[in-house]
């Protein structure tokens, strides 16, 4: 009894571990265990997963799932190739900073943040940095991509058209519209 009682919940999160492993990070907070060291590592699977599915949302779901799947530390070096970079930033964004209150500023640039990285990412780009109201983002890097021009020129049309369809309904909950250079 005592043996199964261990042993069970250990047999699941081996499993869980192998999901994780494939790239599955879906949330499964129903399981426990009475022994509190089993219930640790429960949570901590948890909150690894939590982490990855945070990080899917800046960069292409295949590419986080080829990282966790290569099973490798990241190093420094690399590899010479030819990519697209492309620098976004919001049009009069620090006289808007100047007049709206913090928690504004927060909601106008998780908008802002949210429309760049869901175009980036529907394109297989990858934000490499947020800074403030920018985004630094890139394609063709950390995976191959030989229409990385080509899809960068795709995301900064569907991140420009996002923004205009979101200007209505900005000014209708008292932010300003948004315009970005990209």
């Amino acid at each position: 009894w005592l043996s199964r009682k261990v042993s069970a919940p250990l047999s699941a999160l081996t499993e869980e571990a192998f999901r994780i492993g494939a790239g599955r990070f879906d949330s499964d907070p129903k399981r426990n265990s009475t022994i509190r060291e089993v219930n640790q590592l429960i949570q901590a699977a948890e909150d690894m997963k939590a982490g990855l599915r945070s990080f899917e949302k800046y960069a292409p779901r295949d590419v986080v799932r080829e990282l966790v799947a290569l099973g490798k530390e990241a190093t420094l070096g690399g590899e010479r190739r030819e990519i697209t970079v492309s620098f976004a930033d919001m049009v009069s964004f620090t006289s808007l900073s100047e007049v709206l209150s913090p928690e504004d500023l927060v909601r106008l640039l998780e908008k802002v943040h949210t429309v760049l990285a869901d175009a980036v990412s529907s394109t297989g780009g990858v934000i490499d940095k947020l800074i403030g109201d920018a985004a630094m983002a890139l394609w063709g890097a950390p995976k191959a991509d030989t229409d990385h021009a080509w899809n960068a020129c795709i995301a900064a049309l569907r991140a420009r058209d996002r923004f205009q369809e979101m200007g209505a309904d900005l000014t209708k909950t008292g932010l300003p519209a948004l315009d970005c250079r990209i």
